[in-house]
């Protein structure tokens, strides 16, 4: 019995160890310093808002007690053109399902004049069930007005999960959209992407874990209709655990395997989270 007790207080210790010594790929996620207003083409002036890009990372990672957890960024720069748009993004909405810590919560606005506004962060409420989309936090983005750039980013650990589905457009034309989904050597990905998105691409300069990275120019506006099934058509991207080489060699889900997931993601997935 000592030595079984020995032995697991080496393997935690291991973990602890571990997890000290890793480095995270959201830890050098920074936006600008000095930022300045992004400025639209009389085309794109035409419309209420314009998504400047989108740049968001997955990293399953092992916390200190050896459990698999997923660090998720999202970063997300708005170009506001008329007081229709102001009203649109003078709030960032930021979902706390599954969010076992949160990292980060950063927002600013930047004026015509490149004025910039930070986050006042009393502000921020949290919402036990927002809009029947379950539990969020909301705050006020000081600074909103027509011709300026709305500025979020965030991070959460959250509880692991073996596939995700993500819509990569919104009822907005975004210019430029980045994602990077990182994990263990171990643990292996399938990824999938559908309705034109482009392909990830195996990133072979990182060495200590795996990295896939998408990135894509201009994907179109996608508004949401009723009755329509505009959330099939919409650019989007899939990821799901294939391997744990730690484990078996054998494979751990087939597409085959969560293909009805895959359809009660485009049946099921919340508005609020959608748009």
């Amino acid at each position: 019995m000592k030595k079984l007790k020995y032995i697991g207080t080496l393997t935690l210790i291991f973990f602890v160890n571990a997890f000290l010594a890793q480095s995270f790929y959201y830890q050098a996620h920074n936006w600008e310093k000095t930022p300045t207003v992004y400025k639209p083409t009389d085309e794109q002036k035409k419309q209420d808002i314009i998504i400047v890009f989108e740049k968001n990372s997955y990293e399953i990672a092992y916390d200190a007690d050896g459990q698999a957890v997923i660090y998720e960024t999202m970063h997300t720069r708005y170009h506001v053109n008329n007081q229709k748009g102001v009203d649109e993004v003078n709030k960032g909405y930021m979902s706390m399902r599954n969010v076992i810590e949160e990292i980060d919560l950063n927002a600013r606005s930047i004026s015509s004049e490149n004025k910039i506004t930070y986050l006042n962060r009393s502000t921020v409420k949290a919402v036990d069930n927002f809009e029947n989309a379950g539990a969020y936090k909301i705050f006020a983005i000081d600074g909103v007005e027509p011709n300026c750039d709305v500025e979020i980013k965030y991070t959460n650990k959250k509880q692991y999960y073996t596939y995700s589905y993500n819509v990569a457009s919104s009822n907005y034309k975004t210019l430029e959209f980045e994602t990077h989904i990182l994990s263990p050597k171990n643990l292996v990905y399938d990824i999938r992407c559908y309705n034109g998105l482009s392909n990830f691409i195996k990133d072979t300069t990182t060495t200590d874990k795996n990295h896939w990275i998408l990135m894509q120019g201009s994907i179109h506006s996608n508004k949401k209709e009723k009755y329509s099934a505009s959330k099939a058509n919409k650019p989007a991207f899939m990821f799901q655990l294939s391997y744990n080489t730690d484990k078996t060699k054998a494979k751990i889900y087939s597409w085959e395997t969560i293909s009805k997931e895959y359809y009660n993601c485009l049946l099921y997935t919340s508005d609020a989270a959608d748009e």
